[in-house]
């Protein structure tokens, strides 16, 4: 919303995409050169169209699955993005587009619909790109600039990725998104957890606490999807984060709207209101995943301690059974846990392996939508537990010897050894 104020003016965009960049890299103690970030120019060309979808690589787009199928899958449910040709059951057409990368270079690609037999699917294919094992996990963006012609955009890191969502209020760690610039007055289907969130939104003229968030977002899920709560734990923390993600993205729009329709004197001022938009941004994703999780181990009656300080100055997600049993010397090692969680940690996991020095095994939740096999490798040879979404897993190109855990198995293994 801040940023559609702007799209007449590129040098504002250009100066904004760069602000954003720069207060990132402050707030976070990064020493900065004079290189621009990666996601600056995906930032830009999105702001500049008005329009961009973004997609994890997973494995089977990378080529290094076992699957037989060819090209980058793309999400039906977003066909507007991509072709000009709705999908059709019992029907397969293509579509040449043109990839336009920022090397300069430009492919000539093929949107294939396949929608006989079983298949249901959009692939793109013939990218120009030869994708090596570790680009699983990279986020692909690709911007629509009309008549089959699309400006592509690859970015590596975590940062760059959580950058690019931040800005334009796609939320991060999603296997696939896309943004678009919303129309001055939208209206949320009835019956819908956006129209159940824009009611809830009406009742705010604060942003809630993010314990207040987290309960809200169950209390809809409740509501608005009830059979979700009969499913494994899995899917409720999934169903409870997107839900709490909806519901803000509504309080955004309602507490914020005065603040991004002010005119702004110069582009200090505008950059300020922008960074604490998205500041608070990605702040909610992490306090999201931690305040979930922790209502999850309660749920299932599960002896947990969160944030306590151990080793004189370490401070864990979530410690089982707590900091009495860790810092006493004659409780068995191998009946303690230490879990990490992280929204993203394709560039952050190592964080975990210094928590708890008397642990050597560590574990670790997230919610990354695709890991490739080179970091699991890594992971496991570090001996570091990862736990992810069973919905997840299929993007994981998981090497031989190691097993991903799913929320579920970990929540009944945490029941059996702490039970309250």
């Amino acid at each position: 919303e801040l940023f559609h104020r702007i799209q007449s003016d590129f040098m504002l965009r250009y100066k904004l995409a760069c602000g954003v960049c720069w207060l990132s890299a402050l707030l976070g103690g990064v020493q900065l050169s004079h290189a621009e970030s990666s996601a600056t120019p995906a930032v830009r060309d999105a702001l500049q169209a008005g329009k961009a979808l973004c997609k994890v690589i997973s494995p089977t787009d990378a080529g290094v699955s076992r699957s037989n199928q060819s090209g980058m899958y793309l999400p039906k449910s977003a066909w507007r993005f991509f072709t000009a040709a709705a999908p059709v059951e019992e029907e397969n057409y293509r579509e040449p587009v043109q990839i336009c990368w920022p090397d300069e270079r430009k492919t000539a690609a093929v949107v294939s619909w396949y929608g006989k037999g079983s298949r249901s699917e959009f692939r793109l294919t013939r990218l120009g790109e030869s994708w090596e094992s570790d680009a699983v996990g990279d986020l692909l963006v690709l911007v629509p600039q009309g008549r089959g012609i699309f400006l592509a955009h690859r970015l590596r890191t975590d940062e760059e990725a959580a950058e690019f969502c931040t800005a334009l209020g796609i939320e991060p760690g999603q296997r696939w998104g896309f943004y678009e610039k919303a129309p001055d007055a939208k209206i949320a289907a009835p019956g819908t957890l956006e129209e159940w969130a824009t009611r809830e939104a009406g009742k705010h003229d604060t942003f809630p606490t993010g314990r207040a968030m987290a309960e809200l977002a169950r209390q809809a899920v409740r509501e608005w999807q009830p059979a979700v709560l009969t499913k494994s734990a899995d899917h409720r923390l999934m169903a409870w984060i997107e839900a709490e993600y909806t519901i803000y993205r509504a309080i955004e729009r309602r507490i914020c709207n005065a603040q991004v329709t002010q005119d702004f004197t110069n582009i200090d001022d505008f950059l300020s209101a922008a960074s604490t938009i998205m500041n608070r941004r990605k702040s909610r994703a992490g306090h999201s995943l931690e305040a979930h999780t922790g209502h999850l181990l309660t749920e299932c009656g599960i002896t947990f301690e969160a944030q306590a300080v151990i080793d004189g100055k370490v401070r864990p997600d979530v410690l089982f059974p707590g900091k009495a049993a860790y810092d006493n010397p004659g409780h068995p090692v191998d009946n303690l846990v230490i879990l990490g969680l992280k929204t993203t940690c394709r560039d952050r996991w190592r964080q975990v392996l210094n928590e708890g020095k008397r642990l050597p095994l560590k574990h670790l939740l997230t919610l990354q939508p695709a890991m490739s096999r080179a970091q699991l490798q890594e992971m496991h040879e570090a001996s570091l537990q990862l736990i992810v979404p069973a919905p997840l897993h299929r993007a994981y190109d998981v090497p031989e010897g190691y097993r991903l855990l799913s929320v579920e198995e970990f929540v009944q293994d945490m029941k059996r050894r702490f039970p309250k």
